[in-house]
């Protein structure tokens, strides 16, 4: 029962643990300078966490950035929902 209790649970440890990796990832390049690789990441993130504020802020700090500032509003105005 423990068993198959923990199998069951498996792939949602696994997705946790997905968008953390990413999330490390995505600051690690923000903090490089490798701002596409970065906001690439952030999207697995939010696509797996959409309600990740941070992911959201530092998206659009990118975006802002990188002077994509419809794209950087966008990511405002949905954090602000």
């Amino acid at each position: 029962l423990l068993l198959g209790l923990a199998l069951l649970l498996a792939p949602a440890v696994r997705g946790e643990s997905r968008w953390r990796t990413e999330w490390r990832a995505a600051q690690a390049a923000a903090a490089a300078g490798r701002t596409d690789e970065a906001l690439g990441r952030l999207r697995e993130v939010l696509t797996a966490r959409p309600d990740y504020p941070r992911a959201r802020l530092v998206a659009a700090r990118l975006f802002a950035g990188a002077g994509r500032t419809d794209e950087a509003v966008a990511e405002i105005e949905e954090l602000l929902r």
